[in-house]
């Protein structure tokens, strides 16, 4: 069976047109913020569960960034790459890391899972963040 095409509404294709060339890997209320400004009826809720949608769909990807931000961020490249992510506001930039992913897990190490994507992120602090804490202790 066929699954169902979801209905092409105003909202969804102003948040695609928002996410679908973005580097910065908006979180949901970023990309709200964005879209709201479009669409001034535009629901919180709904830019939740559009991105969930677009996600299920393999339009986006959701980053494990796990640093202390309020939210989940989001990447419209799909295709594999690596991240570098700021540890103290979050902030997620595209790398490509030029190694053969498969040496990176050894057979022993995979605990009888199989294995279906290796991304490697790479926590540091970012430029803006190095220079404002700079100016927080030089003052």
């Amino acid at each position: 069976m066929k699954q169902k095409e979801p209905q092409k509404t105003a909202q969804r294709l102003a948040i695609y047109n928002y996410i679908k060339d973005n580097k910065s890997h908006p979180s949901i209320k970023e990309v709200y913020q964005h879209v709201s400004k479009q669409l001034s009826n535009i629901s919180l809720t709904t830019v939740y569960n559009t991105m969930e949608l677009f996600k299920k769909r393999g339009h986006i990807v959701e980053l494990p960034v796990m640093v202390q931000t309020d939210s989940k961020r989001y990447d419209s490249t799909v295709t594999p790459h690596d991240h570098l992510i700021c540890t103290s506001c979050g902030k997620v930039v595209d790398i490509n890391i030029d190694v053969d992913r498969q040496l990176l897990i050894s057979e022993d190490q995979k605990h009888d899972y199989d294995i279906q994507k290796i991304a490697v992120n790479v926590y540091g602090v970012c430029s803006e963040c190095q220079t404002a804490a700079g100016k927080l202790f030089n003052s």
